[in-house]
């Protein structure tokens, strides 16, 4: 196999496949079960290993006819391997010879997907290690065009033909194919002294681990790089996305964890891919898994990446300048510490890049610390070292360590050291804001005493109108206040997607955010929340809703149907107050049909189960201090005076869908309202006590 001591070459012309068709390569349930290779020594141009091998899916069932497609014999199938041992043993084939000189591996594959897409994302999604040779390797295809002067895009079936190929290539055996591309290999290697340059010296690579880089506004970015990711761990961080993609290419810098309002990772993220290609094979992962988490995977723009990764801080710019280097956040600070501080809590044995001047301290924009800062390590062995001091004490306050990222460094940093969006003048009219769409702007003391009264919209198409968003509302535009629609605008200043409204009261912001929640605007699924107006004043500051009190996504549909006719809503008003009209009434009845409660409970003090009401004036009663996981039927349990029907039962939940342990809940007058606070203020629901309020309008 060569002389002993010199180093030898050897093409691994290798070839794996799925039960599937190649455009599914990728996805999870498409599991490798066929491995093909043969090596080619350099040295005697000629093929001196081949094997293709059974693989054991480990994650799903496939039938034998897909084996047998592959050219398998039934015992083959018996014995197949794991996709593990069967890479340890070509390892081992390759490096095992009576030569003792160096070994080059150049594996060769009939386009890029074979490795990139089939080979990577499963071992990846498994969790497997491949040898460092898989990190590269040469597309025969493409060699093939440029040495034989063919035109781009050939196939194996040209190869074949020009080879005078005699095996069918249809009939799917994986060795077959692997075969053919040896015979393009000792083709190439033969002519090497004719040929336009020497073959093989064009190889595609494939980076180990992302790069960081900081990312600014004026960075050229092309739509059909981005995608967005959901579905991440909280504690993922940048490298292990680009795992997760791993045999494509991210570009430098192109991973953005994406916050949430609290400044913690929301469980999404932008990535930046450095061609369409390797964007399209990204979106054939979706929903693979990232341990036990399925991930979604979606296609999204160009300024979405920009708006979370960009920035034009100094600060954080100069920060991230340093090289690719592992980032860890300081949470906790002593307000007064400072950078010799910071030195002394990691000590001389865990060096900080830069030293004092690498500590980055987050400030607001009065210059006031916040707690935070982001500091760097030049290698991963120092980053673990110091996140084994994780909750360790600085001046008797305990400090919270995480890794970070770039992105994460300028997300943070533009939230707290960006002046706010401010206007240049008054509110336009609304019947303006068509010509001249409004800036944010922040709200007077008298406007933010209001409580939640305000909307926020979110994913609106990038283009949409003032006069698509009242048409977005229906009825409830009515309670638009004059010049109440804001568009967040970019630093271009176009919208970026979301937008605040002011509402008239609380109740018609909340009506109308159960109304609009996932209605589709343009293919866009836009989300609606109640918030309050120092959410808004937050938002514009910070870049974000303020910690105090996330914005209630609610329930869609809350408010349909909740009175069929006027005739419903007035025998409501004789029944809330005691159960005894419901047996006199055979509207209400055929209604609620007696599953309001399962046992009856006991009516309120006579004198008040006459109450009427010629005209509805439905009143809210928030509830505070709710199990986390009460029950509708918990709540209806809780008024057993009184009906509530289940769609005026409302909890109130975060923006990422978690019980706040509060519920609002309809009722018809506020006569009634004021009553049922009066009975049922701090009574109990499963040991915890329950606090009730009228909701302000």
């Amino acid at each position: 196999m060569g002389k002993t001591g010199a180093c030898r070459t050897i093409y691994l012309c290798f070839h794996c496949a799925t039960a599937g068709s190649p455009l599914e390569w990728g996805a999870e349930d498409q599991e490798l079960i066929s491995v093909a290779w043969n090596c080619v020594d350099s040295s005697t141009k000629q093929v001196v290993s081949s094997r293709h091998s059974a693989v054991l899916p480990t994650l799903s069932e496939v039938p034998l006819e897909a084996f047998l497609k592959f050219g398998f014999t039934e015992e083959a199938v018996q014995n197949a391997k794991p996709l593990a041992d069967i890479l340890r043993e070509l390892h081992q084939t390759i490096i095992t010879s009576p030569d003792t000189g160096p070994v080059e591996v150049i594996p060769v594959t009939a386009g890029v997907g074979v490795i990139r897409q089939a080979l990577h994302a499963e071992t990846a999604g498994k969790e497997m290690e491949v040898p460092d040779y898989f990190y590269r390797f040469v597309d025969i295809l493409a060699e093939w065009a440029e040495l034989r002067g063919q035109p781009a895009g050939c196939s194996l079936a040209d190869i074949a033909l020009a080879l005078d190929f005699k095996v069918e290539l249809c009939d799917g055996s994986g060795l077959n194919e692997s075969a053919l591309i040896s015979e393009a290999v000792k083709s190439l290697l033969e002519d090497g002294q004719g040929l336009p340059r020497t073959p093989f010296g064009k190889k595609e690579t494939i980076s180990k681990r992302l790069e960081t880089a900081p990312c600014t506004k004026t960075e050229v970015v092309d739509d059909e790089t981005v995608i967005k990711v959901r579905g991440l761990p909280w504690q993922s961080s940048d490298q292990d996305v680009a795992q997760f993609f791993r045999g494509l290419d991210i570009a430098k810098g192109g991973v953005a964890l994406c916050l949430n309002a609290q400044g913690r990772r929301n469980g999404e993220a932008l990535v930046r891919f450095t061609s369409q290609m390797h964007r399209d094979l990204a979106l054939l992962r979706h929903k693979r898994h990232m341990g036990s988490r399925y991930i979604e995977v979606y296609r999204s723009a160009a300024e979405d990446f920009l708006k979370i990764a960009a920035d034009t801080n100094n600060e954080a710019i100069g920060f991230l300048s340093n090289g690719d280097n592992i980032i860890i956040k300081m949470r906790g600070l002593p307000f007064s510490a400072t950078s010799q501080d910071v030195l002394e809590f990691f000590g001389p044995e865990l060096p900080i890049i830069s030293g004092a001047e690498g500590v980055l301290f987050v400030r607001y924009p009065d210059g006031r610390s916040t707690g935070d800062a982001f500091v760097q390590f030049a290698t991963e062995d120092l980053a673990r070292e110091a996140l084994k001091l994780h909750k360790a004490d600085m001046r008797e306050r305990y400090i919270e360590l995480f890794r970070s990222t770039a992105a994460e460094v300028i997300q943070v940093m533009k939230r707290f050291s960006n002046p706010p969006l401010l206007p240049h003048g008054p509110p336009t009219p609304l019947g303006q804001q068509q010509q001249n769409p409004l800036l944010p702007y922040l709200l007077s003391p008298q406007q933010q005493q209001a409580g939640r009264n305000c909307l926020l919209l979110r994913n609106l198409p990038h283009t949409v109108k003032v006069e698509q968003i009242i048409v977005l509302l229906g009825e409830h535009s009515n309670s638009i206040r004059q010049a109440g629609i804001h568009m967040v605008l970019n630093q271009q200043g176009r919208p970026c997607g979301d937008c605040f409204i002011q509402m008239t009261s609380e109740m018609a912001a909340m009506a109308a955010a159960a109304s609009t929640n996932d209605k589709v605007l343009e293919d866009c699924k836009v989300q609606a929340a109640q918030c309050s107006a120092d959410d808004m004043n937050s938002y514009f500051v910070q870049g974000s809703i303020g910690p105090a009190q996330a914005p209630m996504l609610p329930f869609p549909g809350l408010f349909p149907g909740l009175f069929p006719n006027p005739a419903a809503a007035a025998a409501l008003a004789q029944l809330q107050p005691g159960l005894k009209a419901l047996q006199a009434n055979p509207y209400l009845q055929a209604m609620y049909g007696g599953g309001l409660s399962p046992v009856t409970p006991p009516v309120s003090p006579a004198g008040q189960a006459t109450l009427l009401y010629g005209q509805p004036n439905f009143t809210a009663v928030r509830m505070k201090g709710l199990p986390a996981d009460a029950t509708v039927q918990d709540i209806m349990n809780f008024f057993n005076d009184y009906i509530i029907p289940e769609h005026a039962i409302q909890p109130v939940m975060t923006q990422f869908g978690k019980p706040t342990g509060e519920c609002c809940v309809m009722f018809y007058s506020p006569e009634i309202a004021r009553q049922v606070i009066a009975e049922k203020h701090k009574a109990a629901v499963r040991n915890h006590v329950i606090e009730l309020s009228i909701v302000q309008q």
